[in-house]
């Protein structure tokens, strides 16, 4: 903060307005990663879809990849109709098998002779339900919520769909350069630059959007999800890709966009 003080007088004694970077690189909202690192719960999520494989038979288990549940049941193969909600019926399967042979009894019988013992263990957690019949013209899928910007520079990426999120970003960057630069505000500090903010991933989740988007909307999208996964073109599933979107606009606008506006207003900057 010395060395941008240092830079911020000289640009200033050559003529040149000085606009600081908010953030350590892009997207601007991690706080050069601390958001992720300190609050995983802050994580941003996008939705997946997962289809049974056509080999399984029904009362088979039908094992897909875990994360947050968002829901899974029946639905119309032709983009509109009554659904069937199943998501009750998920539970949690571990197929992942190892065996440790060879192995004794020391591990359970300490003060007793020792005697071969083979043990298994099993790992990896996943969702799963047991196949049901699937009338014609439905498909069985699963939605489920899983971290987005895995493979980033910052090995995760913050919800910027999330006021909390937006809070802690102000408070580790912009309240940062207050406190340090503060008195430069106005003068030789004109601006603050963001470097890129969106959400993140197709088909973002965050906590509140699915209350939120029967407030706004008055129907349910978990039972509507499978339109954003599809191009029907049926009025019902053109409505529900197009009310999402603007969600997520309007979303963005009041957790991020307003926040971060708000506060370079009050601080006289740009």
């Amino acid at each position: 903060f010395r060395f941008v003080r240092e830079t911020a007088h000289q640009c200033a004694e050559a003529g040149l307005q000085v606009w600081l970077y908010d953030e350590d690189p892009y997207p601007s909202g991690n706080a050069g990663g601390w958001i992720t690192i300190e609050h995983p719960e802050l994580r941003a999520l996008a939705m997946q879809r997962y289809s049974p494989p056509a080999h399984l038979k029904q009362g088979e288990n039908w094992a897909f990849p875990s994360g947050k549940l968002c829901w899974a049941g029946l639905v119309p193969t032709s983009g509109s109709g009554q659904v069937i909600d199943l998501t009750s019926r998920v539970g949690i399967l571990r197929q992942e098998w190892r065996v440790l042979d060879p192995w004794d009894s020391r591990w359970y019988y300490p003060a007793t002779p020792r005697f071969p013992c083979p043990r298994s263990e099993t790992y990896v957690p996943e969702f799963a339900m047991r196949l049901p019949a699937i009338p014609a013209g439905m498909q069985l899928q699963a939605f489920v919520a899983q971290p987005s910007g895995v493979d980033s520079i910052w090995g995760a990426l913050p919800d910027t769909l999330n006021p909390t999120a937006t809070k802690l970003f102000i408070e580790r960057t912009h309240e940062r350069y207050r406190r340090e630069l503060g008195d430069l505000f106005g003068g030789p500090i004109t601006a603050i630059f963001s470097d890129e903010a969106k959400y993140f991933g197709n088909r973002p989740w965050t906590p509140a959007l699915f209350d939120g988007f029967l407030q706004t909307y008055g129907y349910d999208l978990r039972a509507r999800l499978y339109h954003l996964f599809e191009s029907h073109h049926t009025p019902e599933a053109m409505r529900a890709r197009l009310d999402y979107r603007h969600w997520l606009l309007a979303r963005f606008e009041d957790a991020w966009l307003k926040p971060v506006g708000d506060w370079c207003r009050r601080n006289n900057l740009k």
